[in-house]
C-alpha cells in the first residue's frame, strides 16, 4: 500500500549539466582503468613495496578487515602461502584495486584459540563435509547403474 504525496514534472537537462554529468562518468571510468593497470604493473614487478598490513587472519574469513568483503571471484586470496606469496590479479574493493602478498603465517595464541575455537571447528567441520559429500556424489555416479524397461512406455 503507497500513496502519492506529491509529483514533480520531468524536465530535460540543460546542455551544460549533460556535459557535466558525461564528463565526469568519462574520468571515472578512465581513473578506474588506470588505477587497475597500475596494480597489474605492481603484480608484474616482484620488487613492488607494500604499504599496509592486513594483520592476522583467518582463512576462512569472508572479508577482509578495513575493506570489506571479499569478491566471490577472488575468494582464493586467502590461500596465499610462503610457497604463493603474490595473489595473481588486483581486487577491486570500493572502486579501488589492491595488490596483496603474503607477508606470515602463525598459530593463534591459546586465549584467542580457546575464544574461537567453536568457530573454528564450524568452520573445518564445513569443509570437510563439502568435500565428503563431493566425493559421495562422484562416487554414486560411477556406481549407480540404471535400467530402463522399455514395455512401460
Amino acid at each position: 500500500i503507497f500513496q502519492v504525496v506529491d509529483k514533480e514534472e520531468g524536465k530535460p537537462l540543460s546542455k551544460e549539466e549533460a556535459v557535466g554529468v558525461i564528463k565526469a562518468r568519462i574520468a571515472g571510468e578512465r581513473a578506474k582503468t588506470l588505477a587497475k593497470a597500475k596494480a597489474e604493473d605492481a603484480i608484474k614487478d616482484k620488487s613492488t613495496r607494500y604499504t599496509k598490513d592486513t594483520g592476522l587472519m583467518p582463512r576462512t574469513s569472508p572479508a577482509i578487515p578495513t575493506l570489506g568483503q571479499i569478491p566471490k571471484e577472488d575468494l582464493d586470496l586467502l590461500q596465499l602461502s610462503p610457497e604463493r606469496k603474490l595473489y595473481e590479479k588486483p581486487v577491486e574493493f570500493g572502486g579501488r584495486y589492491c595488490v596483496f602478498s603474503f607477508l606470515e603465517e602463525k598459530q593463534p595464541d591459546q586465549a584467542q584459540w580457546e575464544k574461537e575455537k567453536g568457530a573454528y571447528s564450524q568452520a573445518f567441520a564445513g569443509k570437510k563435509r563439502e568435500e565428503f559429500f563431493t566425493a559421495f556424489r562422484e562416487e554414486a555416479k560411477k556406481q549407480v547403474k540404471v535400467k530402463i524397461n522399455k514395455d512401460l512406455f
